[in-house]
């Protein structure tokens, strides 16, 4: 299975399509992705994220 994405990409949970994440690694179906304001790990499977949209507005 390949992964969607790939280590460096900024992504988001979809859940929280506002909090900027980035990629740090895709091991056993899981991505470990670093919060990009705190610096916090979290953790999501693919399908609970999808690509940072920049445009996005933060009112």
């Amino acid at each position: 299975m390949e992964n969607q994405f790939k280590k460096g990409n900024f992504v988001c949970a979809k859940v929280k399509p506002l909090e900027e994440l980035i990629v740090r690694i895709f091991a056993r179906k899981i991505y470990y992705c670093i919060v990009v304001e705190t610096g916090k790990e979290v953790v999501y499977f693919e399908t609970e994220l999808k690509l940072y949209n920049k445009e996005v507005v933060k009112i």
